[in-house]
């Protein structure tokens, strides 16, 4: 039996909320260009995780960090987390 999975662990991302209120969308880019990235990457692959840390800097300077860890076809998730956590 072959075990055809593959994980990736990317760096942490920190993305001060003034980089996101200069351009919204910049967060989406970013997620997209890894996501196409690791689809190459994981080519021919069943299963495929990725693991990434986002750091987010709110405008009162007080930092929350999100994890994910999954398809890498979730990590659009993050931007969407991010928009919330930026109208708190």
């Amino acid at each position: 039996m072959q075990r055809y999975s593959f994980e990736w662990f990317g760096p942490s991302l920190f993305v001060p909320a003034g980089l996101l209120s200069t351009d919204p969308n910049l967060l989406s880019v970013t997620l997209g260009i890894i996501t196409n990235y690791l689809y190459d990457v994981f080519k021919g692959a069943k299963h495929g995780k990725a693991t990434l840390d986002v750091i987010f800097q709110k405008k009162d300077g007080s930092c929350k960090k999100i994890h994910y860890s999954g398809p890498p076809e979730g990590l659009g998730n993050i931007a969407e987390i991010v928009k919330h956590l930026e109208g708190e």
